[in-house]
């Protein structure tokens, strides 16, 4: 039964992905159903590469799942749960790889997947309507793949490995980071002299071979994508945000490692720059990526801290000293989640462009849907609704055309952004509860008349001055 005690960590994150299932859709995730997965026929998206959010093979992929929605559960859930099945798989890839490697000592992998199933960013985008639960598979699926090529059936193994590496640019291109910390975790199985194996550097060529062969058909349209010059606001804002992931995630079990490396050959030593490799993105690149790009890095950091776990965890231990060790972590775990929204306060981090401790869609006031409810009362009424951009407007769409048909031309929004250039007197101002009013009035000309307010919108009626 040991070798199956890993399988605790699946029940883990089944509850911890149940806690948040029914969360509302925030704007990303509007936007991937609203532009791509339902208005698209499946062979219409992957030439459909406008902007990132079309995140190619999760978009498709969400597409096949949608084709099996039979009722019963709310649609959303049911679409939430494909990343919770790719959230699970990369679990069970990751505990048979680990298996291969460790043999029966199956309790470090379990209490490092247990920590990490338990933080609100493993809750988060495992649930998530994006590519990133995917991504997590495809990584674990990738790192299977090298073991098999440097340990036993090297055919199926490249072809892993290859396959991974497609499908995982296709999902998301900065997953490029992800391959190249794969890669680089697979070093040590090469043998010392790493260099004078030629499949080394056929595991680095994979990389941008899959980049290139996925996004040649499309290259135009994917080199456009750079012009839209996203990302975060401040670089080292990222980096805390980043160095936050790994505590929120793996808590008191980061420092094992740290206690073996001296004991480590040179090149288990390579991997630990594995850990810096966001750090170095931040600050080469142009503009700081989102810090939400690189926790498809989960997959290869776990099975870093595994390595250092099964260093101090003895062979000696009897079931009381794993119980009491796996009790104390879990929990300090659970203690780091409210942590996390004081670390955020902290570093003065809004929770709009929090990515990982308190992000705004996973706010209580959160609700989008009942700001659609009155969205549709002002639509019946004849009225002209306008969205700010800032007021999240996609989610707020999403939900009130699930209810019934709006009316053609009541609805404006900022999506693009600014793109409304005026409105008539009378029209309904949907605004995010912390902005200015008068932004607006100078905008369209006129003065807001402020009539009510819920969760996090407040609504106005623009009249003449």
């Amino acid at each position: 039964m040991k070798k199956y005690r890993w399988l605790a960590s699946l029940v883990i994150a089944l509850l911890t992905s149940y806690a948040v299932l029914r969360r509302e859709l925030w704007f990303d995730e509007a936007l991937t159903l609203l532009n791509f997965v339902l208005p698209l026929e499946l062979g219409q998206i992957y030439f459909s590469y406008i902007i990132p959010n079309n995140q190619i093979v999760y978009s498709m992929l969400l597409k096949v799942w949608d084709l099996f929605y039979c009722g019963g559960v709310d649609i959303v859930v049911y679409w939430r749960l494909l990343s919770v099945v790719c959230a699970l798989g990369m679990l069970a890839v990751l505990a048979a790889l680990r298996q291969k490697i460790d043999g029966r000592r199956s309790f470090p992998t379990f209490i490092v997947l247990s920590c990490m199933c338990v933080s609100g960013i493993f809750m988060n985008y495992a649930t998530a309507l994006r590519g990133y639960a995917l991504s997590w598979l495809l990584g674990a699926v990738a790192l299977y793949g090298l073991y098999e090529i440097f340990h036993q059936n090297a055919r199926r193994g490249w072809l892993l490995y290859a396959a991974a590496a497609l499908l995982a640019v296709g999902t998301v291109p900065t997953n490029l980071l992800m391959l190249a910390a794969a890669a680089v975790y697979a070093i040590p199985w090469m043998g010392k002299k790493f260099w004078r194996d030629r499949r080394f550097y056929g595991v680095m060529a994979v990389i941008p071979a899959a980049l290139i062969i996925f996004y040649a058909p499309i290259a135009t349209a994917f080199l456009n994508t750079f012009k839209l010059g996203e990302g975060f606001s401040s670089r080292w804002g990222a980096i805390e945000c980043v160095l936050g992931m790994y505590i929120a995630c793996f808590g008191l079990l980061l420092i094992f490692g740290l206690f073996t490396l001296h004991k480590q050959p040179w090149q288990y030593c390579l991997r630990w720059s594995i850990w810096l490799f966001p750090a170095a993105a931040i600050l080469l690149l142009h503009r700081a990526p989102f810090p939400r790009v690189f926790v498809t890095l989960l997959p290869v950091l776990a099975m870093l801290v595994i390595d250092g776990t099964v260093q101090l965890t003895g062979r000696h231990w009897n079931n009381f000293h794993r119980g009491v060790f796996a009790i104390t972590m879990i929990c300090c775990q659970i203690l780091l989640i409210p942590g996390g929204y004081l670390a955020a306060e902290k570093l003065k981090l809004s929770c709009y462009e929090d990515d990982f401790f308190h992000p705004w869609y996973m706010l209580p006031n959160y609700r989008s849907s009942q700001t659609a409810e009155r969205l549709v009362e002002f639509s019946r009424q004849g009225k002209i609704v306008f969205l700010s951009f800032p007021a999240d407007p996609l989610p707020i769409l999403f939900y009130a055309l699930n209810k019934e048909q709006l009316a053609a031309g009541s609805i404006r929004s900022d999506v693009p952004c600014n793109s409304v250039k005026s409105l008539p007197p009378g029209a309904i101002l949907i605004l995010r509860s912390d902005e200015a009013p008068e932004i607006y009035e100078k905008r369209f000309g006129g003065k807001l008349q402020k009539h009510s307010e819920h969760k996090q919108h407040s609504f106005y009626t623009l009249s003449t001055e």
